[in-house]
């Protein structure tokens, strides 16, 4: 009886000392000692990731351990400025429930110099009781820096646009323009399609202006965006704009060889003709006189003008009597010259009619009612077709 006494108390005796060398720790996963966060358009997204471990085992609620509670405690300097629970439970950014990694994101209030712990509350089961005990993880310093962003301005959302699109986008950060010289700066335009990036392009860079040009591969919705890497102590920082949704489409050609086809038929087709024109022919006393449309001409004392449009001639005596005279008539005409009367016959033999060829001006003028309703056709095709092109951007 006595030696069955003394084994059980050895067997304790073991056991508590085998229990009192179990080490018990908190241990941060992420973030890491150092780690730096850019901000850019806004707060970064900073995962913390912690565990309660006993040797190299992660704990989470079980025989010996009924409640676990993990909460990281964000420091800026010594005061204390947040207050995050940590979860296992599969939300909050956890991949997976009650695998002992208690997770949740935080956002920090402005920049900065942090320090990080967590602290984990157990309720453990000792000698059939339960004991509430904390851990306290070490100090994680970290730092927040703010960086440039990329703010697309064009292509505007929504926009229909070529398979080649110019890209201009503004630098700023903490919401003013960036123009300062930082040669660790590099952007590039990214499009992508069905959320894969299938297409890219550096971007130049003047003051605080960003430029370029991307070609897409096809016809078809995209979604661009600006990425903008800059290094800071020796880390690369990134800040991506907001993407753009835009279409890339077929350029317009319909209505431009609609109105292309309507402006060789208004060229085709004849323009108004210019009005007949006369040349004349005038025997006066048997002297044969010609005259061009209009033309004046004097002989014996008569001038004789020749009509532009009209078969006929006026002509004047040197009495100052005219007479119209039509083709194919023979005139007596008679007058006082001094104290004698002075007489002649003037005959209007015949007019030859001539006609202008068109000036090249001439010809593209719309001169006929045909010609003004294919020019009207013309320029509404090329109107339709202008207005569908500068939808494309």
């Amino acid at each position: 009886m006595k030696w069955l006494s003394f084994c059980f108390l050895s067997l304790a005796f073991l056991l508590s000392v085998a229990f009192a060398q179990e080490v018990w720790q908190v241990v941060v996963i992420q973030p890491k000692q150092g780690d730096l966060f850019g901000w850019a358009q806004d707060a970064p997204y900073i995962t913390i990731q912690a565990a309660l471990q006993r040797d190299s085992e992660f704990i989470s609620p079980n025989d010996i351990v009924k409640r676990l509670f993990l909460t990281a405690q964000v420091f800026s300097g010594d005061q204390l400025l947040d207050n995050v629970p940590l979860w296992d439970d599969g939300t909050h950014g956890d991949d997976k429930a009650r695998d002992g990694i208690f997770t949740s994101t935080y956002r920090p209030s402005q920049t900065g110099e942090f320090r990080l712990r967590v602290r984990a509350q157990a309720d453990l089961v000792r000698n059939g009781k339960i004991v509430t005990k904390e851990f306290w993880s070490n100090f994680v310093p970290i730092q927040v820096v703010p960086i440039p962003y990329p703010h697309l301005v064009f292509p505007e959302p929504g926009s229909k646009t070529k398979t080649t699109v110019n890209v201009r986008a503004r630098l700023l950060m903490q919401n003013q323009p960036f123009g300062e010289s930082d040669e660790t700066l590099q952007a590039k335009i990214v499009a992508q399609m069905e959320g894969k990036g299938i297409a890219e392009a550096p971007l130049r860079r003047r003051g605080s202006v960003l430029t370029g040009q991307i070609s897409l591969p096809k016809r078809g919705d995209y979604r661009l965006l600006i990425a903008v890497t800059v290094t800071r102590q020796g880390k690369t920082l990134q800040a991506q704009s907001e993407p753009v949704s835009i279409q890339a489409v077929r350029m317009p050609i319909l209505w431009f060889i609609v109105g292309c086809f309507f402006l060789v038929i208004y060229l085709l087709l004849p323009p108004k003709e210019p009005p007949l024109r006369y040349r004349h022919r005038v025997w006066i006393d048997g002297a044969s006189i010609g005259l061009d449309p209009g033309e004046e001409k004097t002989m014996e004392g008569i001038k004789v003008k020749g009509a532009n449009d009209k078969r006929e001639v006026i002509v004047t005596t040197p009495d100052g009597k005219e007479q119209i005279l039509q083709e194919g008539k023979r005139q007596p005409l008679s007058w006082w010259g001094g104290k004698e009367r002075k007489e002649v016959v003037v005959h209007y033999e015949k007019a030859e009619p001539l006609r202008e060829k068109p000036s090249v001006f001439a010809r593209l003028l719309p001169t006929t009612i045909g010609r003004i309703v294919v020019l009207l056709l013309t320029f509404l095709a090329f109107a339709i077709w202008w207005h569908q092109f500068q939808q494309i951007r």
